[in-house]
């Protein structure tokens, strides 16, 4: 998600803002301190939990045989069941980034929260070696299902939000998963795999269509310079792929478009003005569905444009949550 105004710099497709700190470790001469350092990250996570007020609670979710890593965050209102927002992170956040990002907000308004760990992300990569899959509702339905589980939770108004490349996932999760009221998408991702191909040249994307596998690598190893390389290592390590063809022909498979028509519950979808990595597919997932829908335009004068809206997220929380509000009521 970005910081900060600047245009990035493009890698090959991936126009690169804001990488979690550990990462810069990928290009160093010792990258073998990358997860002891994403350990003490976490670490510090964990003991801050019971400072929150109210505490977070972490829970463990099953899920094919093993659990995904999670936190609950109790609403205002802690007796009773209450309303759940389920927070889908991006392909680079952490937990933490998922408080800022709809947790405090959910909070204030009287929402539970629950978000969690999902393939390729934070714990779920780093210690179980699970990677990205674009059937995202095979990791939604086990996370409902959890959900369900609990007395403090209200089964039928159960929403669901995807920031950054959750965007996609959250789509594509709703598509098949019925037990979602509501679904927000910040912003609307319909192929994730634009910000990857969008600056190859064509003799690339050429080699890339009729897997000539060994023609692409050697190609992209020979023009990517030693810092983009590592860049580049960073973003495709959750896809589970070492080679540049293997992760390039994976992103292909991240595409809603046949299947946002099946999309029944309530939409909203953010639109930020100067979106960095899928430019004008807010939009296009707005035109695609058939479902209720809102689509919410920020802009430079909100203080909210960018992707995510990183230097305005009290607007979008106040934009976001008037929807929800009014959706579940």
């Amino acid at each position: 998600m970005a910081t900060k105004r600047a245009p990035g710099r493009r890698i090959y497709g991936l126009r690169i803002f804001r990488i979690a700190p550990p990462s810069f470790l990928e290009g160093s001469k010792d990258p073998t301190r990358f997860l002891p350092t994403w350990e003490l990250l976490y670490d510090c996570w964990l003991k801050s939990l019971p400072l929150f007020d109210p505490p977070i609670e972490p829970v463990s979710i099953p899920y094919e045989g093993t659990e995904l890593h999670g936190v609950f965050i109790r609403g205002a209102s802690t007796s009773g069941k209450r309303p759940l927002l389920i927070l889908v992170n991006g392909s680079d956040g952490s937990l933490l980034d998922m408080w800022t990002w709809g947790g405090a907000g959910a909070l204030v308004r009287g929402y539970n929260c629950l978000t969690f760990d999902g393939p390729g992300q934070g714990y779920a990569l780093w210690k179980q070696n699970l990677y990205f899959r674009p059937d995202w509702e095979k990791v939604i339905s086990p996370v409902v299902d959890y959900a369900i589980s609990r007395a403090d939770v209200d089964p039928k108004k159960i929403a669901l939000q995807g920031i950054s490349q959750g965007g996609y996932w959250v789509q594509r999760a709703v598509a098949f998963e019925k037990r979602i009221a509501a679904a927000i998408a910040d912003p609307g991702v319909v192929d994730v795999s634009t910000s990857w191909t969008a600056s190859l040249p064509n003799p690339m994307l050429e080699l890339l269509k009729t897997g000539r596998k060994a023609e692409f690598d050697g190609y992209m190893s020979k023009l990517l310079d030693p810092a983009t390389k590592s860049n580049l290592t960073f973003r495709m390590r959750p896809f589970g792929f070492t080679s540049y063809f293997g992760t390039y022909k994976a992103v292909l498979n991240y595409n809603l478009a046949d299947v946002a028509g099946q999309i029944r519950c309530p939409f909203l979808i953010t639109e930020p003005a100067n979106e960095s990595f899928w430019p004008g597919q807010s939009r296009q997932l707005y035109d695609l569905l058939t479902s209720p829908k809102k689509i919410v335009h920020f802009s430079e004068s909100d203080g909210a444009d960018l992707h995510c809206e990183p230097n305005g997220t009290g607007i979008r929380d106040l934009r976001v949550f008037n929807w929800l509000d009014e959706t579940l009521r």
